[in-house]
């Protein structure tokens, strides 16, 4: 199956919890063509962002994701949630992003290399 874009983004969107409405849409989109060209970089391909093939799905989502939670920690995502005696404050300095981040962004890294790279064959001269 091939996946686009929009796809992706909304893959990425749905699975991460707290994710503010501005941080949707087009901007999700832009973050999941940024996995694009990430992935295309990485492994030397020429994936388009309209034909995602299912082998690249889950490292350009796992991108997506820690692109998407890098950009909520740069914007200070802020929120209070109180539930009898349980609550949850989550202020600008909080370090659970950073650790969501770098998980997201290893994971994508451990799919990324289980890929095979394509082999290059040169014939010497001489």
């Amino acid at each position: 199956m091939a996946w686009t874009l929009s796809e992706v983004a909304t893959f990425a969107w749905t699975g991460l919890n707290d994710v503010p409405t501005a941080i949707s849409g087009q901007v999700m989109e832009d973050l999941a063509l940024q996995s694009v060209f990430f992935t295309n970089n990485y492994l030397k391909t020429s994936i388009s962002g309209n034909s995602i093939n299912d082998t690249y799905f889950s490292p350009i989502v796992n991108l997506t994701k820690a692109w998407t939670l890098a950009r909520m920690a740069n914007v200070g995502v802020q929120y209070s949630f109180h539930l009898g005696e349980f609550s949850v404050d989550k202020g600008a300095n909080s370090n659970t992003e950073a650790v969501q981040v770098k998980t997201f962004f290893d994971m994508a890294l451990l799919e990324l290399q289980q890929i095979p790279k394509p082999l290059l064959f040169a014939k010497a001269n001489g």
